[in-house]
């Protein structure tokens, strides 16, 4: 028996013996792995991503960043980078009456965190941000079809929507920003697309990707190639903390809740 033979009956045999799992089986084992390496996995709490900040921010020198947290929602993100950076100066957005009154609520006894009720975009302009209720964490510029999780997006308001390049560097209204943070469901590739020319001396930046990229058919590819051009490094959060991305695959296009980092490469 020649070794092409061999070769075709251990592979037939190895096929055969996998195939007695049943496909249950490996719809759990698929789940398991993406959530190992961060596809998918929601840690519940904020702290996980702040403290994978924290990492790349170990070896530079940044005891006060400016820190933009773009869709701040009730400010849980900002109240835990606060508490780890007491000196930082935090400048929130949120765009939602609801959320924005919650937000200022919540961290008005916070001296360093200032927040500012308009959220960012590429193209500046009023819009309207439709939610499943007002002040949902999950209301979106797309009116976002989930039905087949039993939500429906049937709430409508008009917000604001600003360029950060405008602001920071036409306007000069806001500093600077050393780090930011976009979660804007589904529009943050709009929101760094806005912020081209800031993005030159950022830092630090985290973006969350996921099933509302599936609404404005936004691809991890799009993410890779921007950071790439800006020649960051890539990361992804998982349960074992940061885990760096070397290249670009598909296999990354997995449209589940999941936490990247692009870090200005340490020298």
């Amino acid at each position: 028996m020649n070794m092409t033979r061999i070769k075709l009956l251990l592979r037939k045999t190895y096929f055969k013996f996998w195939s007695l799992f049943p496909t249950k089986f490996w719809n759990f084992v698929e789940n398991l792995a993406q959530i190992e390496l961060g596809k998918g996995w929601d840690p519940l709490e904020i702290s996980p991503e702040v403290l994978a900040i924290e990492e790349l921010l170990e070896r530079r020198k940044l005891a006060n960043p400016v820190v933009f947290d773009v869709g701040a929602n009730n400010g849980d993100w900002s109240l835990n980078f606060a508490k780890m950076l007491p000196e930082s100066r935090i400048f929130t957005f949120e765009p939602s009456r609801d959320a924005f009154i919650k937000l200022v609520e919540n961290t008005k006894h916070i001296k360093n965190i200032h927040n500012n009720n308009f959220g960012f975009g590429e193209n500046e302009g009023f819009y309207t941000l439709y939610s499943d209720f007002y002040g949902s964490g999950m209301a979106s510029l797309s009116q976002r079809d989930i039905s087949h999780l039993g939500i429906k997006f049937e709430q409508e308001e008009t917000i604001e929507v600003k360029a950060i390049d405008n602001e920071v560097i036409k306007n000069k209204s806001l500093p600077t920003p050393n780090i930011i943070k976009v979660d804007v469901e589904g529009h943050e590739f709009d929101v760094l697309m806005g912020a081209r020319e800031t993005l030159r001396t950022v830092e630090i930046l985290q973006i969350e990707f996921g099933g509302t990229c599936i609404d404005t058919k936004t691809f991890f590819r799009n993410y890779w190639d921007l950071f790439k051009e800006y020649e960051l490094e890539v990361f992804r959060l998982t349960p074992r903390g940061l885990c760096r991305i070397n290249n670009y695959s598909e296999r990354d296009e997995v449209f589940r809740f999941t936490n990247y980092f692009a870090s200005k490469k340490f020298n």
